[in-house]
């Protein structure tokens, strides 16, 4: 219910009812995570995205993201990629024209990635933007939080079950 407010909170900051808030987190080695099992954590793409579209990531506006590092915002998705892209297909199929994605940061390391999707086209624009930076920060902090969980329950799990790993290769359980 608390993700509900949130995204709520968001549609209200940006005044669009039909916004749609998830992130991508960003694993240990550098991969997206797009499910996890807190909602809030959830990429837009939903896990059927990932069942019938094979290397979708390649190329796509995830790529680009990561390596640049830097804002996307595409007012008009069918005019980006449908056609072409998988990625931008599945997102028009799933009913959303309009998308933000922006890195989050902590300490200049990358955490994941914050997506803002609208069923209109320019929507999220430009100006969007000033709205955006506001709330980065509240983002990359939980978020932040929410890693140092993660890898607790892994150490924790690792310490349970394999109690006499040796740290050279802690690595290879992770």
């Amino acid at each position: 219910s608390w993700l509900e407010k949130l995204q709520q909170e968001v549609r209200n900051l940006f005044r669009l009812p039909n916004l749609r808030l998830g992130i991508a987190t960003l694993q240990g080695n550098g991969a997206l995570n797009f499910t996890s099992s807190r909602p809030l954590w959830n990429s837009l793409l939903i896990s059927e995205v990932h069942n019938y579209i094979n290397n979708w990531q390649d190329d796509s506006m995830y790529s680009e993201i990561l390596e640049s590092q830097r804002t996307i915002i595409i007012e008009d998705i069918r005019e980006k990629g449908k056609g072409v892209d998988p990625l931008s297909n599945a997102l028009v199929d799933m009913g959303y024209l309009n998308i933000l994605l922006t890195p989050l940061f902590l300490d200049k390391n990358m955490l994941g990635i914050l997506e803002l999707a609208c069923p209109t086209i320019g929507a999220i624009n430009g100006l969007s933007l000033f709205k955006i930076n506001q709330i980065k920060p509240i983002f990359a902090n939980a978020l932040k939080r929410h890693l140092e969980e993660f890898e607790n329950r892994v150490e924790t799990v690792m310490l349970e079950q394999y109690t006499a790993i040796h740290p050279t290769i802690r690595w290879r359980f992770r």
